[in-house]
């Protein structure tokens, strides 16, 4: 029996614990637009679920189970909740219930954060395959915070930014889960929210509401608005108090994204335009597709698999496409354009348009396109018209470990020069010193440079670390780094560590293992190596022979072991059995100490005797010896 989908369209959901399960519910605007209500669908009984993100490519939410471990599940359209894979990767000294669906649809997205020590970790669980892998690699901060901490995480509509609330330092954030960082801006004011936001959400327009506590003692919840570009709160009304819960929303089924290759438009040069249609309905729409321009850029050319009646405007500022038939699915054009060699400078916006129809879904209304590099929904796409010019990101840039990097300069239709020479818009550097790039059009050419700087970090681990069992053992990582070393990340999977983001934490022998640590360094430099666990048992050893004579040699008898170990009690009997020497809180591998062939303070005959210890490990494990020695006079 096929699986239903949920008919989703701009809706929000959320799933909160109630009663020892949890319940799934459907957050609904007001008319007013203002607020939100809360309309219950289907009650799961005994299952904790979190960590949820609703994915467009096939309709269902996903999430985890919360237990004594993380299983990966998914809801469908008709409320059947589907285990799929227990996560067993995911380390246990972390809190895993921040997520969401990445914007290709591929990964469900986890945020991990401690709530006792700082370091947080993305863990990527692929959703295409039935095998479900799971990726897990740590995060780092760019701004002041060495600590971050989300009960929620969600993915801007547009810009694919993940943003969460961080209740720690109180403001809000941005991941990039490419570069693997965290960007935090200053900290939001008096109004901050101090206690968790654990459902964070973008409705239709783009705008990031949550539901969290205004106080850490977490008394009560109330509904948020968030402002992410002035990094502000505002409580819009306040809620009975609600146990944990996470919330999702899916995108809108109808998307028109106006994206610009460059944004700075120069004379002389040729610029591409990409124009994607998200048609998430099982409808095909019929529109007209209306653009312009000023009158000193000229549309050269569109390239598009949509059919199409016809084009008129080409070689003009304006273009219009008659009927273009616009399927199921994620299609494209692209406009290539000119911009001649006199030119108006200044700051432009270009919409597109999608007119006339009257298709149901759409109802005959015009459809505006959004800029999606920018926050707002619907916005037109800006870009600027000036003289050439081009500067690099940075004055210097650091090669790591001896390893190469890519210099580019995408400046659609010019043309560029290297000092090495090369033409192409990008080159691949391995050596220190400063290049120099100069970019040119038919009209005009810009040159600047940039420094190339090398920068090292190294990492060693022992090959093995040894031990017995229950022993601590102080990690001393040798770091070797040319610049100042900003995040440590163990990866710890039987969780002998106490710390996964300290740079010498202490460990606990439990058994035969392993480690991994990763450094990660100021100039972005990475290093990573590991060390195999090997637990040690007791091995002891005794001399089948003593003889104590004073002469300084072999006097006394003792045990010997691989490791020092306590001899908690150690036992000595002639031939018939009689008990001739006992001592406790002894210790091996001491010649010093131990029995030294008298009883009763005379002189023991010679002959053979029997020997009994009990050893103790520094993990306060217990091992009981025996054997046979010779006293030897």
């Amino acid at each position: 029996m096929a699986q239903q989908p949920f008919d989703c369209h701009h809706d929000i959901y959320r799933v909160i614990e109630q009663q020892g399960g949890s319940q799934l519910q459907k957050i609904v605007p007001t008319q007013d637009a203002r607020s939100f209500a809360f309309e219950d669908l289907h009650y799961f009984s005994t299952r904790r679920i979190n960590a949820t993100g609703f994915r467009q490519a096939d309709g269902f939410i996903y999430g985890l189970l919360l237990g004594s471990s993380y299983t990966l599940c998914r809801i469908t359209g008709d409320y059947q909740l589907e285990e799929l894979k227990e996560i067993t990767s995911l380390p246990s000294n972390l809190l895993f219930v921040a997520a969401d669906i990445s914007p290709d649809q591929r990964f469900l997205v986890i945020f991990g954060y401690s709530t006792d020590e700082p370091g947080n970790m993305l863990a990527l669980v692929d959703l295409t395959n039935d095998q479900y892998e799971t990726q897990i690699f740590p995060l780092i901060q760019t701004g002041p915070t060495s600590d971050v901490k989300c009960a929620d995480i969600a993915f801007h509509p547009t810009t694919h930014l993940l943003y969460g609330y961080d209740h720690y330092n109180q403001n809000i954030i941005t991941i990039d889960i490419n570069l693997r960082q965290i960007s935090a801006p200053t900290a939001i004011g008096d109004h901050a929210i101090r206690g968790n936001v654990p459902s964070i959400f973008f409705d239709e327009n783009g705008v990031l509401y949550g539901i969290g506590s205004e106080t850490e003692l977490l008394t009560n919840r109330s509904l948020l608005q968030f402002d992410i570009e002035n990094n502000n709160v505002h409580i819009i009304r306040s809620l009975p108090f609600e146990g944990n819960q996470d919330a999702c929303s899916c995108p809108p089924r109808f998307q028109l994204w106006n994206r610009f290759h460059n944004k700075n438009w120069s004379p002389c040069s040729q610029q591409i335009i990409t124009v994607s249609v998200f048609n998430y309905t099982d409808t095909i729409l019929v529109r007209n597709l209306l653009d312009s321009f000023p009158s000193f850029i000229v549309i050269d050319s569109i390239h598009t698999d949509l059919s199409h009646d016809s084009i008129n405007g080409l070689g003009t500022h304006w273009i219009r496409i008659k009927n273009l038939v616009i399927p199921s699915g994620v299609d494209s054009l692209q406009l290539f354009v000119s911009v001649g060699e006199i030119i108006e400078p200044g700051a432009y916006e270009n919409t597109v348009y999608l007119t006339q129809g009257a298709d149901q879904f759409l109802q005959g209304q015009t459809i505006t396109s959004d800029d999606p590099e920018s926050l707002p929904i619907g916005d037109p796409t800006s870009y600027f018209v000036s003289r050439l010019s081009f500067q690099f990101d940075r004055d210097t840039l650091f090669l790591c470990n001896g390893l190469g990097e890519m210099l580019k300069a995408e400046i659609a239709g010019s043309q560029y020069l290297w000092s090495n020479g090369d033409t192409a818009s990008s080159i691949f550097v391995t050596d220190p010193g400063t290049y120099w790039l100069e970019i040119s059009t038919n009209c005009e050419s810009f040159r600047d440079s940039i420094y190339i700087d090398t920068s090292g970090t190294d990492l060693t681990l022992p090959d093995t670390i040894h031990g017995q069992l229950g022993e601590i053992i102080e990690m001393h990582p040798d770091v070797h780094s040319s610049s100042e070393i900003i995040g440590y990340f163990w990866y710890d999977p039987d969780e002998v560590l106490s710390c996964v983001s300290c740079q010498e934490p202490s460990l606990m022998l439990t058994g035969n293992g392993s480690l991994s640590l990763q450094v990660i360094s100021s100039h972005g430099c990475e290093s990573e190596d590991s060390t195999t666990l090997i637990l040690r048992n007791i091995e002891v050893f005794a001399p089948n022979a003593f003889t104590p004579d004073d002469n300084g040699i072999n006097d006394r008898f003792n045990l010997w072991g691989n490791d020092v170990y306590e001899i908690e009690h150690l036992q000595i009997f002639d031939r018939w059995g009689n008990r001739v020497y006992q001592s406790r809180q002894l210790t091996t591998n001491n010649d010093s100490i131990g029995w030294d062939g008298m009883v009763k303070r005379q002189k023991a005959p010679p002959g053979v005797y029997l020997w009994k210890a009990t050893i103790v490990n520094r993990g306060f494990q217990r091992q009981e010896f025996a054997g046979s020695l010779h006293l030897i006079r």
